[in-house]
């Protein structure tokens, strides 16, 4: 059970937080969004374009110092943790759904 509510925590925050990048997040936000884009870089590399594009629209110079926190890599390999963790299906699933969320310019 707490695998799952990680996992839609860091799902949540990525996708709601990927739709608007001008939205200014937490450090636990931050690594929740890296986690689950770095997860689907590796499960959908068909993906990998939009996975780019993502990170790069909120990376920024603020970026590099939120990463080096203790809640920002707390959460981090939570989220990857149990994405790893999870039924193949649904992680590549949740992968695939958001390289082909309207906007990313990405289809399945």
């Amino acid at each position: 059970m707490r695998i799952q509510t990680v996992l839609c925590i860091g799902v949540g925050l990525a996708f709601t937080t990927l739709a608007s990048a001008e939205i200014s997040t937490t450090a636990m936000e931050q690594g929740a969004q890296d986690a689950v884009l770095t997860f689907c870089e590796q499960a959908n590399p068909a993906g990998l374009t939009v996975y780019k594009q993502l990170e790069n629209s909120f990376h920024n110079d603020a970026w590099r110092g939120i990463q080096r926190t203790t809640a920002y890599q707390r959460a981090y390999t939570e989220v990857y943790g149990a994405f790893s963790a999870a039924r193949p299906d649904w992680a590549l699933g949740a992968c695939v759904d958001l390289a082909s969320k309207p906007g990313n310019n990405q289809h399945r």
